[in-house]
């Protein structure tokens, strides 16, 4: 809604996009049926690669009106957006929950992977992934749908029982990480 209030900067190289907002950014999803106050931290788009970073905080306020048609369209399209995403996959490894939540975890040499083999638990309530090389991630397939990769500068990568994660440690690729802003869901938000 006050786009006017973003600033795009190329960086020194010409590969790198970057844009600045000095005011909270305002979001009107209707798809979800949210109006999202985000605070950009960081937004970079890398043209040789295709790909971009971003990380931001999000305030969501419901937006639907008291209409129980809307309601449920609205209760529809956040669960297609939450089923299989980096949010429902959290959740899932957190509670160890993985297989029947379907998510499957292989490695490099195809095996399944387990709660035990990527996740350290520290004082019984910090969960960190954990994990030399790529995760091949499948959400009810018998191909991958994303890949996990944990960056060597930040291992192991904190996450909690709401989906949150420390996305600066690792690097998604593929279905979960087509997911943008227009797909966000609140951390709080639980299938019901």
């Amino acid at each position: 809604m006050n786009e006017g209030d973003i600033t795009f900067k190329n960086g020194t190289s010409h590969d790198t996009l970057k844009a600045f907002a000095s005011k909270p950014i305002l979001i009107v999803n209707n798809a979800l049926g949210y109006k999202i106050t985000y605070y950009l931290d960081k937004f970079e788009y890398y043209r040789k690669s295709k790909s971009f970073l971003y990380k931001g905080s999000a305030i969501f306020n419901e937006d639907m009106t008291s209409e129980i048609t809307n309601k449920k369209f609205f209760e529809k399209r956040r669960k297609i957006a939450y089923l299989g995403s980096r949010s429902h996959f959290f959740v899932s490894l957190w509670a160890n929950k993985l297989k029947s939540n379907g998510f499957t975890i292989r490695n490099s040499e195809d095996q399944i992977l387990n709660y035990e083999d990527i996740v350290i638990e520290r004082s019984g309530f910090k969960k960190y992934l954990s994990y030399k090389g790529i995760l091949s991630i499948y959400y009810l397939s018998k191909s991958p749908n994303s890949l996990i990769e944990l960056l060597k500068t930040k291992d192991p990568v904190f996450f909690d029982s709401s989906g949150y994660f420390d996305g600066s440690g690792v690097k998604v690729i593929g279905q979960m990480a087509q997911q943008r802003i227009g797909d966000l869901l609140p951390y709080d938000y639980r299938l019901k």
